[in-house]
């Protein structure tokens, strides 16, 4: 099951560390709160998904979109496969992630990193 918004991301899945079944979390609740500040030394986990330009089905994919990852530890950077799938790993945290793409709108997500999550970024043409 996926969560599709017609808004800048389409989906957060968080992976439950406990059992194989998925949670899924809407952007907006994420609560500053319950957002670590900083992570445990040696603790990773990895943001994955799919950079579109119509988030409503998933077409298409964009190739060679750029995904930055900063946090008060790191800030890294990869581009997003011919397919539009991406994936990099960064220290348990709070992070900011963008997704952009020459000639597309792009899109920024804070959260909270504490296991592996997969984003879905819908960037429309300007």
């Amino acid at each position: 099951m996926m969560w599709r918004l017609r808004s800048s991301i389409v989906v957060v899945a968080v992976a439950c560390a406990a059992c194989a079944a998925e949670t899924m979390v809407a952007p907006d609740a994420v609560q500053p709160s319950s957002i670590p500040a900083a992570s445990a030394p040696g603790q990773h986990v990895t943001i994955s998904g799919w950079i579109y330009t119509h988030t409503d089905s998933g077409e298409p994919p964009i190739a060679d979109g750029l995904v930055e990852v900063t946090s008060t530890l790191t800030s890294t950077s990869t581009r997003s496969g011919a397919n539009g799938s991406y994936a990099v790993t960064v220290p348990v945290g709070r992070v900011t992630i963008t997704a952009s793409k020459d000639g597309h709108e792009s899109r920024t997500l804070r959260l909270a990193a504490s296991k592996d999550v997969a984003l879905n970024f819908g960037l429309p043409p300007l």
